[in-house]
Parts: C-alpha cells; structure tokens; sequence
C-alpha cells in the first residue's frame, strides 16, 4: 500500500508466521501539513502586522493568546503517533480508532451482508488521534464512497445517513469485516487510503478523518468482544474482539460466493435504478424548457427582423417579424399543453417582445424615415428625425410592462397588443413604400400616426382576443365577423392587408366597447 505519511518505512520479520509488516514513524499526519503550515504564515503575518502597527499592544496580545491556543490544538489534533501491534494478530480485532465505545449491539446489516451482524463503534472527539488503522490483516475487497447527511457522529442515524465511506475487509481464513468510515457534525471530509485487491496490516493507516466523527466495525455474529461502553480505545493498540473459529474451508468458499453474488445483483439494481432516474430527470427538463425554447426563437426571430430592417430589405424583416409571432402563438400554448408555465417564462416572454414587436417595427420605421421624401423647410432634419421612431419601442416596453402586472387582461386586452403594432408598421412600410415615399406630406401623416399607436399601445381602450372558450356563435360574434372579414382583405391587398386588417381591429374594439357602455 501506498506511503500516505511523512515517516520512514522499515521491515521486520516476525518469527511466529515470518510476516513482513509496515511500520509508520509519523509525528504529524500529511492531511493537516498544508493546513497548518499556512495557519502557521497567518499566525505570524498578522502577529507582525499588529506588533509594528498597532501602537496599543492589548490586540496583539489577545491575538497570540487565542490563536495560539486555538493553533496548539489543531497540532493536536493532527498528530499521528508511532504505533504497532506487539501481539498475535490471528482472528484478533484492534481498534481501527482513538476514542470511546459509543455501540456494541446486534444489528440487521442490508447493504452488504444482508443480515445479523455485530456492530462496534468508536466515535473520535477533537482532542483524539483522527488517523484510522486497519482493524485486522487480510486483504481489502472494495471500498466504496456514499454521500449523505452530516447529522451529530454518535446519533444511531448517523451510520446509515451519514456521509461515509465503507471498507471490506477479508481475513485470511475467508471472514469478512466491514469497517465505516462515518462523516460527522463537524468532520466533514472523510479521507480513504485503502485499495481494492491490496493487502491489509494492521499496522497500515486506513484513512483519515477530519476534525472528529466515528468509525464502525461490523462483525460476525459470535465474536467475542473484549470492550465494553465507554471504554476509551487506542487505535491499532486496544483489542476490541476475538474472532471465533473459521468453519470448513467449503462453507466459508460458499459464502464469499454468495456474497459477491449480492454484491453484483445490488451493484446492477443501483446503476438500472440510477439510470432510470437521469432519465426521467433529463426528460422532465426538456418537456419543462420547450415553452422557454420557442420563446427564444421569437427573440431571435426579431434580432435577425432588426439586422434586415437596419439594412433596409424590409420585406424579409416583415418576415422574420411574422415568423416572431407565430413563435410568440405557439410559445404560450405549449406552456398550457404541458402545464410547465413559470414565472421566469413570462419575464422571457416579455423580453422576447420587446425585440420582435417593439425594437423591430421601431428600426423598420426609422429606415423608412430616413429615405421619404422631406418638405423642402425640414430636409437639414433627415439626419436626426429618423430617431424619433424609437420612441413607440419604449411604448411598447411600457406596454409589455402594463400588461404584465394587469391582471385584467386574461381573456382580451386593454390598448392595442405589441404583435399587432409590429404587424400593421411592417405591413404597412412593406406593401405601401411607394405611397409613402412619393409626397413630402406623407412624413408628418407617418409621424402623427406613429405617435397614434404609441398611445394605443398604453391605452385603456378594451380590445377583444382571438381566445375561444368555446366555439359556438353565442359571445364568439365579434370574433367570428372579424375572422371572415379579414379574409377578402387578405386576397384583395396582399402584404398591405395586415395593416388594414390591424386598424379594422381597432375600429371593431372601440365600436363594440361603446356599444356596451350604452
């Protein structure tokens, strides 16, 4: 086994079994070096900085007293004393630990062995050695690490919900020992030097664990214990069990058979669990992400919309624009279909918007006022006025906004809808350039309607939605007329039809909203 300890490694021969053992002459564990070497540089830097600093000498003082004491007792707690065992190791059980006998009782083992076992904890405070030994010699089976809960180390819980790492352990005569490595309270790094298929001694570090915790023993039924609770134990010194006499050489070959076979059955259990469960997981998150997706190809749909509009091919910015919103149609009713509607889809929704509705038809507008033609008094204006056709995108940001905290707009709308804005400018700049672009006094019309809309976008003007709870004629009039009436218009006037087919919206919202009112 590898050298994990600053020591000197030498062999002995051992007359009784000429055994060749390890022996660790270590003062200070490896694991604490780094730790205290730089609390060591802390320790003086800052001793020195209040010492030459610092004229009242009380801090400095107050300092040394408590970091030193608080120093001297990590050095404590990271010593690793010269040990070995002077006995006869044959079936004898030494404490794996320094500490106090917290559980000597029968327990139903179901991980590994799958029933009675014999079970024997040490738990480590502080002040103990926190260097880990191998409890017998034999040979390591596997080791295997389990994250978990850091409950207090003594509680009877902590053994099967604790973080902990799990050591098996198979003595020459074929019995098998398992030792727990158990994470606490405060201990929350467990360290492991044991490998699979290696040779085990007594003498040999197991592990390490920082900062106080416990260690169990699992033994077989009928070993006989040589402690009792609350006796305080001295790792790779203390005797803690006696093991009994093998059985025949068959048996024990059966039983190591038909643990490993458990093993493998519970090994390939785990991993089908495990799978199974990263499926359904990564499932879950594709269906709750599609509404979220969709929403992201509206945004994107505007961004390419603006690029087109700012180079001025606006028809294909008309067309990503209409492309913007069957994304945004289609968004919204994926959310419903897979009831996986969040907050955060409606904060992207809203910004989606802003880019496809509201920045997009703005750029639209600003190309075009740049290339009409100006009265004769304002032409020195054509390189500022063009701006102004930002202006309805904030309107539509502060649409957005309005909508999104108005909780009365959950079946039609109140002020006209950002896509329906989008649609009736590029409708509007595509199928009538050549309209607008002929007479000097089309510029102010374009403006004046520009700022029509903005107020429309932020009005109180109730305006119906093309959301049917059911499909029969009864409250579906309005709805129904205007679906019909939109197709003629569709065939007569081509790309222009969305921007007539928008102001007919309006002029049908505001005449049915006044009918009701009287």
């Amino acid at each position: 086994m590898k050298n994990h300890y600053l020591c000197i490694d030498f062999y002995f021969g051992n007359t009784m079994g000429q055994r060749i053992k390890k022996i660790k002459n270590v003062r200070i564990h490896r694991e604490g070096t780094d730790t205290l070497l730089y609390g060591l540089v802390a320790f003086v830097t800052i001793a020195l900085i209040l010492w030459f600093y610092v004229p009242n000498k009380i801090p400095f003082w107050f300092f040394v007293v408590v970091f030193g004491v608080v120093y001297c007792v990590a050095v404590n707690f990271f010593r690793c004393p010269k040990r070995y065992f002077d006995g006869d190791t044959e079936k004898t059980i030494v404490a794996p630990a320094d500490g106090k006998i917290v559980v000597i009782e029968e327990v139903f083992e179901d991980k590994y062995f799958h029933d009675k076992r014999l079970m024997v904890s040490i738990f480590m405070s502080l002040f103990n050695v926190h260097a880990n030994w191998f409890p017998v010699e034999g040979k390591v089976l596997f080791v295997h690490h389990q994250n978990g809960n850091y409950h207090k180390a003594w509680l009877p819980k902590a053994s099967e919900e604790n973080e902990h790492a799990d050591i098996m352990l198979e003595t020459p005569d074929g019995t098998t020992i398992l030792c727990r490595q158990i994470a606490g309270a405060v201990a929350r790094r467990i360290v492991t030097y044991a490998k699979p298929e290696e040779d085990c001694y007594i003498d040999e570090h197991l592990g390490f664990i920082k900062f106080g915790s416990r260690v169990d023993v699992y033994l077989p039924l009928g070993t006989e214990v040589c402690v009792k609770m609350g006796q305080a134990t001295t790792g790779n010194r203390t005797v803690i069990a006696n093991l009994k006499c093998s059985s025949l050489a068959s048996n024990t070959a059966l039983a190591v058979l038909v643990f490993v076979v458990k093993y493998l059955i519970n090994v390939l259990i785990g991993s089908f669990s495990y799978c199974f469960h990263s499926i359904v997981i990564m499932n879950n998150f594709i269906v709750k992400n599609i509404p979220n997706t969709i929403t992201c190809c509206n945004l994107i749909s505007g961004c390419i919309a603006i690029n087109f509009a700012f180079i001025g091919c606006t028809e294909i910015a008309l067309l990503f624009i209409i492309i913007g919103a069957l994304f945004d149609f289609f968004d919204g009713m994926s959310a419903r279909l897979l009831k996986v509607s969040s907050p955060i889809g409606k904060e992207l929704d809203s910004l989606a918007d802003v880019i496809t509705f509201g920045l997009a038809p703005s750029t639209l507008l600003f190309y075009e006022l740049k290339v009409m033609e100006y009265p004769h008094m304002i032409e020195s204006w054509r390189g500022f006025l063009p701006f102004v056709a930002f202006v309805m995108a904030a309107f539509s940001a502060l649409r957005l906004a309005k909508f999104n905290l108005d909780e009365r707009q959950t079946t039609s709308f109140i002020g006209m809808p950002t896509p329906a804005n989008a649609l009736f400018w590029g409708s509007l700049i595509v199928g009538s350039c050549n309209l607008l672009e002929s007479a000097p006094y089309m510029l102010p019309a374009v403006i004046v309607l520009m700022f029509v809309c903005c107020y429309l976008l932020i009005s109180e003007v109730p305006m119906f939605a093309l959301k049917f709870k059911h499909w029969g004629w009864k409250d579906n009039e309005v709805k129904y007329i205007f679906v019909i009436s939109c197709v003629p218009l569709l065939i007569i006037f081509g790309i222009s039809s969305f921007a007539i087919i928008i102001a007919w919206y309006v002029l049908l919202s505001v005449y049915v909203n006044t009918n009701k009112r009287k």
